[in-house]
């Protein structure tokens, strides 16, 4: 499957004058939306309190989504090779 052009693996090399640091914002803001699974454990109370439920039952949701997390890497892995980064930060953006 094609991706759209302004998603082109190809246009991931910066022009001459592209502003650089608008990199690392973007960088940290991915790696805080990665990173927010692992906060688990700071709200998780609230959660089980929350939904009047045990630390089991949160504990089995964070597990299914660090499953879920390893498994796309696994199998989308290529397809992020294949299609670039543009399209990977789109394509999780959307979802």
């Amino acid at each position: 499957m094609a991706v759209p052009s302004f998603l082109a693996r190809e246009r991931i090399v910066a022009r001459p004058g592209f502003n650089r640091w608008l990199i690392p914002p973007a960088a940290l803001a991915v790696h805080l939306c990665i990173g927010q699974a692992y906060a688990t454990s700071v709200y998780k109370v609230a959660l089980v309190e929350h939904f009047g439920t045990g630390l089991t039952q949160i504990g089995i949701i964070f597990s299914i989504a660090i499953v879920m997390l390893g498994l796309s890497a696994a199998v989308f892995g290529t397809w992020v090779d294949r299609n670039g980064p543009r399209a990977a930060m789109f394509t999780s953006a959307v979802f």
